[in-house]
């Protein structure tokens, strides 16, 4: 059975992906972006950790080539990393360096910027998925209020766009909680939970011979023992990503020179010495 439209608040990774899943059964997607997107691979307001390197997992991989063939093949030519997590990435934990092998856990890891890029740039070009610009400010339904028939937008071409479907993508910005109350059900319950783990992360150029041979990045954990962490990873297009750690509330200084000595302070002195290269 095929349904006449899909609306997905938010181009974000989730909101693309749903669209090209939707997009199978539904004759238009239409996706709301509040953002004005970036015509090339650069940070966006609306995704405040953008400059992140992400590490794509085996099965997002798998996942995400299942909904989008051959979107891995485009990341790698755009200049991300194909990296064997169990062979290429020494981790060091409180009990030692953890042993390598080669493994299946491959990865792929690269900046959002580029991740979102490649993304949006496939899944626009199925001829039935769009995206308008606007922001999504409530849920259109039926006058008994059972059934959710579209979205109310501002700053948009148009103030209602109806659809058969509604996906809300918008991330920590979503208001969809708000918009269920308004429609008079009752208040959605929430439970926070804080972790206490914290990071702060620098893209670096360093030189050639900066890792060992065969290693792609070094990883030395966080622990209740030593509460600081650090890491730094291959992120791309030849750069590098460190990234200091902490839990329980350790504080991360941001200075440069302390920021080193944050690092070198970490499970195994090697990421702050490679950072100082």
């Amino acid at each position: 059975m095929a349904f006449e439209r899909a609306v997905v608040i938010g181009a974000s990774v989730a909101g693309l992906l749903a669209s090209a899943a939707l997009a199978e059964r539904f004759g238009r997607v239409t996706i709301v972006e509040r953002d004005e997107l970036p015509t090339e691979p650069e940070p966006r307001r609306g995704v405040p950790q953008g400059a992140q390197v992400h590490a794509l997992l085996a099965i997002g991989i798998r996942s995400m080539n299942e909904l989008v063939p051959g979107f891995v093949d485009d990341l790698v030519a755009a200049g991300a990393e194909p990296i064997d997590q169990g062979n290429d990435i020494p981790i060091y934990n409180p009990t030692g360096w953890i042993a390598r092998g080669k493994s299946e856990a491959q990865v792929v890891a690269v900046r959002r910027p580029v991740l979102e890029h490649v993304l949006r740039s496939r899944v626009t070009a199925l001829p039935n998925v769009e995206i308008i610009a606007g922001t999504a400010t409530g849920l259109l339904a039926t006058d008994d209020k059972r059934r959710v028939t579209g979205v109310a937008l501002k700053r948009s071409a148009t103030d209602e766009l109806f659809a058969d479907l509604v996906v809300d993508a918008s991330g920590r910005a979503s208001r969809s909680t708000r918009w269920v109350e308004d429609l008079g059900y009752p208040q959605v319950g929430e439970r926070q939970l804080n972790i206490g783990i914290g990071y702060a992360t620098a893209v670096v150029n360093l030189p050639e011979d900066a890792l060992p041979d065969g290693v792609r990045g070094i990883l030395g954990p966080p622990s209740p023992a030593l509460p600081r962490g650090c890491a730094v990873m291959a992120c791309g297009s030849g750069q590098y990503q460190l990234a200091a750690l902490s839990m329980g509330g350790e504080e991360i200084p941001t200075e440069r020179e302390a920021y080193l000595r944050y690092l070198e302070s970490g499970p195994t002195p090697l990421v702050g010495q490679i950072a100082r290269k």
